[in-house]
């Protein structure tokens, strides 16, 4: 990404406008970078037809490569067609990567609350309708339907202390924070001893191995199982990351600090490949990730280019019938929600 400061002329009405896509993607240090055929445009912020009075201070753009800024240059015209004087190119303190159009137009949201109705058909036969409620506030309610939502939220039955809020909390860090901190946060949204000491893992996994090697021989297997370590260790703190993330993204997804935190995270994962596709004639991006993450199997979330809004999210493992999960996605206010109106 790079980022242009510049003059402030004033009383000219800014129109950025270009196809932008959404997937945030700040490189982390030691993450590797997926593979793209070419540098694209993904982002610029101020966001695609957004009109203000004032020029912005900065304007960044993305691509989903590096891009080299010596002898590049960038043209931007006021409402009247004007250039506007800019200053030089220069990389964010950020680092160079894929960003997104993530801030809500003007500074604002509608409503208070992200609703996520979310339908998991597997084997191609539903299994689940489920409502998830996320208040801008932190605040989580659950139903299986718009009635038992309702009767969620009107008995204050908020499931604060969740897994989900550890989830969804560490994904708003990621948004702004420190990426390394925030993976380790979001891993540790659910119980795991991936970052205790050699001999802190060990001793668990002595202590636990029986009853592996138990579970193992009913299944028939022979197999005497390794602690892991190395990349299988890595292996299982990317896979954590990336099912906490999507996780939380099932509650969050209409609040746009939540969509960033998480597609941020996913981008700190080696083993995630991003390509465009088109759902519903619209532009899309999936994002998959492997066998190595995923016990032999995979797992592909697509979201909307232009929203950043999940649209599906389909699981495949060895010997387990494909699970397809689709999303509604929308901003409401707990107040409707209480009063059974959304």
């Amino acid at each position: 990404m790079a980022t242009i400061s510049g003059t402030r002329p004033r009383r000219h009405a800014v129109a950025v406008s270009a196809f932008l896509g959404v997937f945030l993607f700040i490189l982390a240090p030691w993450a590797a970078a997926p593979a793209w055929a070419h540098p694209y445009l993904v982002q610029t912020q101020p966001g695609p037809g957004v009109a203000l009075r004032d020029p912005p201070p900065l304007i960044q753009i993305g691509f989903t490569e590096r891009v080299v800024l010596e002898g590049s240059s960038l043209r931007l015209d006021d409402g009247d067609g004007r250039p506007v004087a800019l200053g030089p190119l220069h990389a964010p303190k950020e680092g160079p990567g894929l960003a997104a159009d993530i801030k809500a137009s003007g500074g604002s949201l509608s409503g208070d609350s992200s609703l996520a109705i979310e339908t998991q058909v597997i084997g191609g036969k539903l299994m689940q309708v489920e409502y998830g409620l996320y208040t801008d506030g932190g605040a989580l309610y659950s139903g299986d339907d718009k009635k038992t939502l309702t009767s969620a939220v009107r008995q204050h039955a908020n499931l604060a202390e969740s897994v989900n809020t550890r989830e969804v909390a560490a994904a708003r860090y990621a948004a702004d924070g420190d990426l390394a901190t925030a993976r380790k946060q979001m891993v540790n949204a659910t119980s795991n001893d991936y970052f205790l000491s050699f001999a802190a893992r060990k001793k668990i996994w002595d202590k636990n191995l029986p009853a592996l090697q138990a579970l193992l021989h009913e299944k028939g297997s022979k197999v005497i199982p390794k602690m892991p370590n190395g990349q299988a260790l890595q292996n299982l703190i990317n896979g954590s990351v990336w099912n906490n993330a999507v996780d939380a993204l099932n509650w969050g997804a209409a609040n746009p600090e939540i969509r960033a935190g998480v597609l941020c995270l996913l981008s700190t994962i080696p083993q995630v490949t991003v390509a465009k596709s088109t759902v519903g004639g619209q532009p899309a991006l999936t994002l998959t990730v492997g066998p190595a993450l995923n016990y032999g199997g995979s797992q592909v979330l697509t979201i909307n280019a232009r929203t950043g809004m999940p649209i599906s999210w389909v699981v495949k493992l060895p010997q387990l019938k494909t699970s397809v999960m689709t999303y509604q996605v929308s901003r409401v206010t707990l107040a409707g929600v209480k009063a059974g109106k959304f």
